[in-house]
């Protein structure tokens, strides 16, 4: 079970539901301050695939948002993009791996969908931006 530390007390998902939906905005100031940090720590991150392109022509970008967003609103960031009409399936899909890991490692949590998706193409991309990070490091500033 998944516990919070929010105003020093450990607290779980449910606590805090039960918590944030039996108080009320009227009140002591420590129970204002512990519900908005509570309403701040429970955003459900999901990392998930937005649609884009025309009709017989979609593309996806793959993102990270808020999951009570639809499925084309305000995205926090654009973490890659999946196009499954490329012929070749190595190039159809492209990856920010360390901003995945980012997120991933903040809580966040992939669709099934992505799920697949990271798991066939993360380590090509982790690979990929290995080498360039060589490279830019191996080529001399001037």
């Amino acid at each position: 079970m998944a516990t919070s530390r929010i105003a020093g007390l450990a607290i779980t998902a449910a606590a805090a539901y039960i918590f944030l939906s039996h108080t009320h905005a009227k009140g002591d100031g420590a129970t204002t301050v512990i519900r908005a940090e509570l309403r701040d720590s429970l955003m459900a991150v999901r990392i998930r695939l937005k649609q884009m392109g025309r009709k017989h022509r979609l593309y996806y970008r793959i993102v990270a948002m808020d999951s009570r967003q639809p499925r084309d609103g305000k995205v926090l960031e654009d973490l890659g993009s999946y196009d499954p009409h490329v012929p070749d399936p190595d190039q159809a899909v492209k990856l920010r791996p360390s901003r995945i890991k980012y997120w991933l490692s903040v809580g966040a949590q992939p669709t099934e969908h992505c799920a697949v998706l990271l798991r066939k193409y993360m380590k090509k991309w982790e690979a990929i931006e290995a080498q360039q990070a060589a490279e830019s490091a191996a080529t001399p500033a001037h």
